[in-house]
């Protein structure tokens, strides 16, 4: 038996969406990008580079995002979110 099918429900935006928007970088949603290079991406303050996310699937488990490092450059430090975890209990 198939169900019927139903929009999602929106509640308003997910604390992840909210996120996102405050880091200032597009979010390109969909289920697929024919050409990376087409990307529009901006200033990345968190990142010292440029940057934009990828929200494919209409999911938030296994998003990604691009980051364009200028030639002879690099990106700001960056802790990672598990080690503070494990650190910090």
């Amino acid at each position: 038996m198939r169900l019927p099918h139903r929009d999602p429900i929106r509640l308003g935006p997910t604390p992840y969406e909210v996120f996102q928007e405050n880091e200032g970088i597009p979010s390109v949603k969909g289920f697929f990008i024919e050409d990376l290079m087409d990307v529009e991406v901006k200033p990345w303050a968190r990142m010292g580079a440029l940057g934009s996310y990828l929200n494919l699937g209409e999911q938030q488990e296994t998003d990604a995002y691009i980051c364009e490092i200028p030639a002879g450059r690099q990106t700001e430090p960056a802790a990672s979110f598990v080690r503070d975890a494990r650190l910090h209990p």
